[in-house]
Order: structure tokens, then sequence, then C-alpha cells
């Protein structure tokens, strides 16, 4: 059975950056703190990140035993009242203090990326194409529907959704662009190339 010890002194911290104002920039972002215990006790830090202004609070690291912290810019929805903080724990006894104001996070655009058809794939005229991607927002989670559209260079708009099958494509060469937009504008995008053949061309697919 594991026991913990620990003096009948509450440990102190203290979080120095990022301590509120302006707008966080860099990935990853640095999170740094001091601390000390009078009964000089190990201690322990969690991190805690808030978009609202403590309306809700999440995780972002834990069981750091350094005086900072790297968090990846992914993990950090975007909000223009956000705030870390940081508990200190000697194993009985938990201390915390919060960002003294409030700072922006920017918003991300989201991650894309088109798996199928494979860049360069070759198709007959009336042949149906499946077109598929994944569309990812940090504070969204996986986009789909109007937020997803497809593109050719020829042929204009082909529809939209992380999954459309489409047939009918104009004989030629294709440039097909996936955009993805979130909620907040972040705008991202992706390109392959396919050709499409007439009928009668008897080119390996």
């Amino acid at each position: 059975m594991k026991t913990v010890t620990a003096g009948a002194a509450l440990p102190t911290v203290t979080l120095l950056s990022p301590n509120g104002g302006g707008t966080l920039t860099g990935d990853p972002v640095a999170v740094s703190w001091q601390a000390s215990d009078p009964d000089g006790d190990p201690l322990n830090f969690s991190v805690q990140y808030t978009s609202d202004d403590g309306a809700t609070w999440q995780i972002v690291s834990q069981d750091v035993t350094e005086s900072s912290v790297l968090i990846p810019r992914t993990n950090l929805a975007a909000g223009s009242a956000a705030r870390f903080r940081v508990w200190a724990s000697d194993g009985i006894h938990t201390t915390g203090d919060a960002s003294d104001a409030t700072f922006i996070v920017p918003n991300l655009p989201p991650s894309v990326a088109i798996w199928q058809p494979v860049d360069g794939a070759v198709y007959v005229a009336g042949q149906t194409i499946g077109l598929a991607a994944d569309a990812y927002d940090v504070d969204e989670g996986n986009l789909d529907d109007v937020q997803v559209q497809w593109r050719s260079n020829l042929d204009g708009l082909l529809g939209s959704g992380a999954e459309l099958p489409i047939a009918g494509l104009t004989i030629g060469v294709h440039t097909i662009t996936l955009t993805a937009t979130d909620t907040q504008g972040g705008v991202a995008s992706a390109k392959i190339t396919v050709t499409v053949l007439p009928e009668n061309d008897q080119s390996p697919p």
C-alpha cells in the first residue's frame, strides 16, 4: 500500500507567465511558475487552461515536477478571455494560482488532408470518383457538410462534405481543391490532380 507523508504547512505557488494581457504567439506556449514548500516537501504540479475567463477549465499538463512546461498550441482553444492556472501539491496539501489578467489566444485554422483519390489518379469519363478527406479543427473537432467544399479548376464547385462521390467530370486534367472553413473564419486547403480520359481511351487506369 502506497503512503504519502508531508509537513503541516501549505506549499506556495505563483504563476509567472503567461500572466495576462496581450496575445499569445508561438508554438508551443511556455508556462512557468515559482513554488516552494516550508517543510521542504517535494512538489508536483498540474496546469489548467480556460478560454472563457474561468467558466470552464481543462487540464493541459499534469504530474509536472519542474517549474515550467511547454503546451502545444493545438491543445489550447481560441478565446479572448484566456488564463492559465497552476496547482502545486505536496501530496496532501494543494495550492493554486492563476493568471492575473486574461489574454487572447488566436484561432488556429483547421488541418486538412485528402486521402482519396491519390494525387495523379486516372479515371475514365463517366466513372464515379470518391472524394474523401480529413478536416479537423482544434476548437470544433471534425468538420463536415458545408464547412468542407470541393472544387475543380475545370468544373467549378463539385459539392460539400468530408466524403463526396462525384461523376461526370469533364475530360481533362483537373486540379481538385479541398477547402475547410471553421466558424471563426479559419481556412485551410489541400490540392490533388486527377485526369479524366475519354471512354474509348485504352490507357491503363
